[in-house]
């Protein structure tokens, strides 16, 4: 995304940095500045020091879908009752950098704020996504840093950006089900989060290795405190072959705590694990893209002994064909099991936990242009698959046209 993105004057001058070009141009008017033990209604013409300037890019994109979800005749469902389009992002990215310094703000115009979990009523609002500074040297790639708000590295599918995604959306492992597509279910992916990052991408040759280790507060974004004195621990480790292959693996632990009087605090305790792998190769005109995911999420909840321990589990595989003419093609197999195991003598929950796994079949055709036409076009349709006895129709149909600027 930020790579594409142009260098715009005017965006720094709005905030505020000394210049954008690394010298200043020859006619440049000189600063005024009081010398040193100068009377202060003095001043001295200096001119601006070349290494004082920030380079400054903005650029993002605009992402607008449209969504059909089939309603199923047999039931009386609110499923498929809120088809249209969506504004599905509107994201604007700032990046400065002088020399290993890095400031990186994204803000999106079109955020989802629902009013519950089980209804499409809601609205769109503008708000923050990232917000960092780092250290990040080229020349020194075995150890970089950010501190502020950003993706904790877990899963590959959520650092992947959207002009990498074959499909419109993520996997359903890694987003869910939202309460306007089917039964309502969270995604095991880790949102974004306030904290520090220490990374490195060091190759050797064709050789090249990442690795990556956060220390977060755990409390999501945008929340001005932490929920409690404890922290969420990410790391992962990625090996790579040249631009072919990817191979990762990583770890989440985290304690979570509900409720907002002291009374009412409970504690939930979470750990994840995660394994991927991705590979593109070239067979003369036509490109393959290999993807495959397995995300297992293990949640204990030591206040309530009658909430039983469980275990989420999803994993998906995709395969696309790059063929000439910008086009692709695409299938994905994923599921998500939200409790794929679980502790209970109750026979009820039992039955109720033990048919939730949803199964989603994903065909995908994309276009997209070159870098001087930078759109992207896309169109899926996707077979819903439920376990009896909550089986439904709502397979779907999305369309999207994406803009990077």
């Amino acid at each position: 995304m930020i790579r594409r993105a142009l260098l715009i004057p005017a965006a720094a001058a709005a905030l505020a940095t000394p210049a954008l070009a690394q010298e200043p141009p020859a006619e440049a008017p000189l600063i005024p500045r009081p010398a040193p033990g100068a009377n202060q209604n003095e001043a001295v013409a200096v001119a601006p020091a070349p290494d004082a300037a920030f380079d400054v890019r903005v650029g993002g994109y605009v992402r607008v879908q449209h969504q059909s979800i089939f309603e199923d005749p047999d039931e009386n469902l609110p499923f498929g009752r809120a088809d249209g389009f969506q504004l599905d992002s509107a994201r604007l990215i700032i990046e400065a950098t002088r020399g290993p310094l890095v400031g990186y703000v994204s803000i999106d115009g079109a955020v989802d704020r629902f009013d519950s979990g089980n209804t499409p009523i809601g609205e769109v609002e503008v708000g923050l996504k990232d917000a960092y500074v780092g250290y990040e040297r080229d020349d020194f790639p075995f150890v970089k840093l950010r501190v502020g708000q950003f993706k904790p590295p877990f899963d590959a599918e959520e650092q992947r950006s959207t002009a990498e995604m074959l499909f419109i959306e993520r996997s359903v492992v890694n987003r869910g089900i939202r309460k306007n597509e089917g039964y309502n279910a969270d995604g095991l992916s880790i949102e974004r989060d306030v904290g520090a990052l220490v990374f490195g991408e060091p190759t050797f040759g064709d050789f090249g290795v990442g690795y990556f280790v956060a220390v977060t507060n755990g409390a999501g974004a945008n929340h001005p405190l932490n929920d409690n004195d404890a922290l969420q621990y990410t790391a992962r480790l990625e090996l790579r072959w040249a631009e072919m292959l990817t191979i990762g693996a990583a770890v989440n632990l985290e304690e979570r705590t509900t409720g907002e009087e002291l009374e009412d605090f409970i504690d939930e305790q979470y750990t994840g694990i995660a394994a991927d792998i991705r590979g593109r190769f070239e067979l003369g005109p036509v490109g393959l893209v290999l993807e495959g995911q397995f995300i297992q999420q293990s949640a204990t909840f030591p206040d309530v002994p009658v909430d039983p321990d469980r275990v989420a589990m999803g994993y998906y595989g995709a395969l696309g064909v790059e063929v000439p003419m910008g086009f692709t093609v695409a299938y994905r197999y994923a599921t998500l099991d939200p409790t794929a195991a679980f502790e209970t003598d109750d026979e009820t929950a039992e039955a109720t936990l033990d048919t939730d796994a949803t199964t989603l079949h994903t065909i995908g055709l994309n276009w997209e242009g070159e870098v001087a036409v930078p759109l992207k076009l896309q169109l899926n349709y996707t077979v819903v698959q439920e376990q009896a006895p909550k089986e439904i129709a709502n397979d779907r149909l999305d369309a999207l046209v994406q803009v990077v600027f």
